[in-house]
């Protein structure tokens, strides 16, 4: 919502118009709003939205954030090294749907999903915004119906994408924000049985996410022009 985000949202109401003005001789029609993640400021300025220009008024409908078939996990290892190799034992073990997220980059996304491939002797799939639309499409066809076991993502995996059996979703690298790690994490479960989310990381994984958000805040330099 917005036009940091999407412009088109805000033709939404016009498209209304038209529908009630060509095909229901201005009667009313019935409007619903969804959001997973809209913080309270997002709703209100959606409510007043189509208050203006439609003259409408809502009923709000709110559920509650906790996902209670989730267990969450996070688990400190001394080196890269530890971590992936926890990283495939875990995933041997694993029978079921299964999402690894490589936020870092989409090279160490490939890499990752064919050491997988190679140590499991089973296919795990890399998912990223670089990959040719139809090698996407093909990925995720074979992933939601079950072809392939599991898939190495970036961030790109998200969404859009309902796959309601995801069982297990592994953190190989941590989430930029804890609003992307619900996200991210909230992609296993959506069918309601149980599911497992696990973060992986090292001293050293923290300290350059550390200092990456660091850098993208504003210096020194800026304050005093300001």
């Amino acid at each position: 919502w917005g036009n940091d985000f999407r412009h088109d949202y805000f033709y939404i109401a016009q498209f209304i118009q038209k529908i009630q003005d060509k095909k229901y001789n201005q009667q009313h029609i019935p409007i619903s709003c969804f959001t997973a993640t809209a913080n309270t400021n997002v709703i209100n300025e959606i409510e007043q939205y189509f208050k203006e220009k439609l003259n409408t008024t809502f009923e709000h409908f709110v559920a509650s954030p906790k996902r209670l078939n989730l267990s969450y996990q996070a688990t400190l290892y001394d080196n890269k090294k530890d971590k992936t190799k926890q990283l495939i034992s875990q995933v041997r073990e694993i029978k079921e749907p299964c999402l690894v997220y490589n936020p870092a980059s989409r090279q160490q996304c490939e890499e990752l999903a064919e050491q997988l491939s190679s140590d499991l002797g089973r296919p795990f799939y890399a998912f990223h915004a670089g990959l040719e639309a139809n090698v996407k499409a093909n990925t995720l066809t074979e992933f939601i119906d079950n072809t392939v076991d599991g898939i190495v993502a970036t961030t790109a995996f998200g969404m859009g994408i309902d796959k309601p059996d995801i069982r297990h979703v592994i953190h190989y690298e941590i989430s930029s924000s804890l609003e992307d790690y619900m996200q991210e994490s909230g992609r296993a479960g959506r069918d309601g049985k149980q599911s497992y989310c696990y973060i992986l990381y090292t001293n050293e994984d923290f300290d350059k996410l550390f200092f990456s958000l660091i850098r993208n805040k504003v210096t020194q330099p800026e304050i005093k022009k300001i």
